[in-house]
């Protein structure tokens, strides 16, 4: 029950045709940055294709600066120092309503020295702060390796990681004892994964779905690389502290998307059990043919009966008792109906044109 069945169908369409489908600072030299320029104006001009200088291979190539732990910490102390300038003048500019002069800010941070020398110490310190990020391009391109095959280009990762690493620069503090490069590889990842959460798949998952996917994916590996199988989903659950219904979510948020133009329509969509799709979409099709010709050539009420006698609606055929019992007629009156039906469709050339025509196709 369900649908009626291909052959049937077939014989009664054969009936019919009878007819025929993003203070002054300490002045330190920055070997390696022209090189870059260079680099990065031939390269607009056109003179080197940027396909032939990779992102990655070009940090690696170029930016051969490592700052020593005492130039870091200089460093560290003029960005600090950039960054109470700038917090005095957001202050102001919150107080005035509007941006102030160059002579209000040196006031508001007790500048001594005269408007002149706070701008070159202002230029002098954002010199600074562009080489600490620019020596550390490096370490970015090292930490952006990781995250390959994530769906996300290498070179969208790296200029990912030096946002991370520019807000690294700007909150960098020398006196909790720790490497530049220790400190701003946390901002590096945090950056590069928020990235990757969000533009890694053409249906985005939230950030902490994501991370859970990759636990999970991470501790399913392990399991095969320690005991040469895969786990069951027990084992997982209880490797991950999920639980079912946790683990099955995060598993079926693993299945990507695909296009329908790459795959036939029948490979797709799950058929039910013994069922086989290309049959019954040929019988939907043939179910919905004959339709349309009962409607067209039919009175509504013996189109109803011989729909519900031969399963055009879908639902299985009904015997004549029980289509007699629906239009309170008797179940020779509906085999008469029938019989009287089938004549008079038998003989409509047009009708037995369209399904001689459906049936070689």
């Amino acid at each position: 029950p369900g649908c009626a069945p291909a052959p049937m169908l077939c014989a009664l369409a054969a009936s019919l045709m009878t007819v025929a489908p993003s203070r002054p600072p300490q002045r330190l030299s920055v070997p390696g940055r022209a090189s870059v320029a260079v680099l990065r104006q031939a390269s607009v001009a056109g003179r080197i294709p940027s396909s032939s200088i990779p992102q990655v291979h070009w940090h690696q190539a170029h930016v051969e600066t490592r700052l020593t732990a005492d130039e870091e910490q200089t460093l560290a102390l003029d960005m600090q120092l950039l960054r109470r300038w700038t917090t005095a003048q957001e202050q102001l500019t919150a107080r005035l309503n509007r941006q102030p002069t160059n002579g209000e800010w040196c006031a508001a941070i007790g500048y001594v020295g005269g408007e002149l020398s706070f701008i070159e110490s202002l230029a002098a310190l954002r010199a600074q702060r562009e080489w600490l990020i620019v020596a550390n391009l490096r370490f970015v391109a090292h930490v952006a390796r990781k995250y390959g095959n994530r769906g996300v280009c290498m070179q969208d990762i790296v200029q990912e990681g030096t946002m991370g690493l520019i807000a690294a620069a700007e909150r960098f503090d020398p006196a909790r004892g720790a490497r530049f490069s220790s400190y701003s590889v946390h901002y590096i990842q945090k950056y590069i994964l928020l990235l990757i959460a969000n533009s890694s798949r053409l249906i985005r998952l939230p950030v902490r779905a994501g991370q859970r996917l990759t636990r999970v994916k991470r501790l399913r590996r392990e399991f095969m690389w320690r005991e040469g199988r895969w786990p069951t989903i027990p084992e997982l659950a209880h490797l991950a502290e999920l639980t079912h219904d946790q683990l099955h979510c995060a598993l079926r948020s693993e299945h990507g998307t695909m296009s329908l133009d790459t795959l036939e329509l029948t490979h797709t969509i799950r058929a039910p059990a013994g069922t086989d799709p290309a049959e019954a979409l040929a019988a939907s099709d043939l179910r919905s043919l004959l339709r349309q010709s009962l409607a067209g050539l039919l009175d509504p009420r013996d189109a109803e009966i011989m729909t519900l006698l031969y399963a055009l609606d879908g639902m299985g055929r009904r015997s004549a008792d029980e289509v007699g019992t629906q239009f309170k007629i008797e179940a020779k009156e509906v085999v008469k109906i029938e019989a009287r039906c089938l004549r008079k469709l038998q003989g409509q050339r047009q009708l037995a044109v369209r399904l001689h025509s459906y049936l070689e196709s």
